[in-house]
């Protein structure tokens, strides 16, 4: 019998002035029907490409983007996902952590630019686990991610020594390792992106990324069924429906 259901929304990357992409938008068309028990977004909800040092020489690349209205734009869509299901937890991505870094580099803003308080966690009444540590929701674990390298999801797996799901590398791996004593397998899962596959600033370089959830059904046991959904062109099919943005 299964007690709850987790839904785990990857990379999203919205900006102010840009479409969120179709994925997006179909996997919040999906959450509405699915009606998670819990939804976990995976970090990095808005870009903030404008507060990194690499688009300090790119000028067209950050061109009429503002923290205040990117904020608000965090706000609206953060409600709207909070409504959708009985609990959300949030992680802070390396995308959402550069507010932090940017106070290091300028700290007259100390107090001023805090994502807890400007995209409205607390009052939304989510959950909120810091940049690189790990949330726990019974014997699942997530986390944004910690690397980005070819075989990144064995490097989570030896890392966290238990299961871990995460984002960030923005497409889908799958590693499962026995512990032969417990008889107990442990997978690490990265679960793709909801953000645009062609952004700007990698315009038609060759990726592996992937749109996608994953979603997760908790027996009462404990016990889980991980599943990575992809999401291609826009379109998401699960348990014979199909969804389309």
């Amino acid at each position: 019998m299964i007690a709850h259901s987790v839904l785990a929304i990857p990379d999203t990357h919205l900006e102010v002035g840009l479409e969120p992409s179709l994925a997006y938008r179909t996997a919040k068309k999906f959450c509405r029907d699915y009606k998670p028990d819990v939804i976990v977004h995976l970090g990095d909800l808005l870009d903030l490409s404008y507060l990194s040092k690499f688009t300090a020489n790119s000028p067209l690349l950050v061109e009429g983007r503002r923290y205040g209205s990117d904020c608000n734009l965090a706000e609206r869509e953060l409600a709207e996902w909070r409504g959708l299901a009985g609990r959300m937890e949030f992680i802070e991505g390396n995308h959402d952590n550069r507010v932090a870094r940017y106070v290091e580099r300028f700290p007259a803003l100390e107090g001023h630019m805090i994502i807890q308080a400007d995209y409205k966690i607390v009052e939304l009444d989510i959950g909120f686990t810091e940049f690189n540590k790990v949330l726990s929701i019974g014997k699942l674990n997530f986390t944004h991610g910690w690397y980005y390298n070819k075989y990144h999801a064995m490097k989570h797996l030896n890392s966290m020594g238990d299961h871990i799901f995460y984002g960030h590398t923005h497409d889908h791996q799958a590693v499962v390792q026995p512990v032969r004593a417990k008889r107990d397998p442990h997978m690490a899962m990265s679960l793709g992106c909801l953000c645009e596959l062609n952004p700007q600033w990698r315009r038609n370089w060759p990726t592996e990324w992937i749109n996608g959830v994953g979603l997760f059904e908790v027996a009462s046991s404990g016990s889980f069924s991980p599943l990575f959904i992809p999401i291609i062109a826009g379109e998401l099919t699960f348990n014979k429906h199909t969804w389309r943005s």
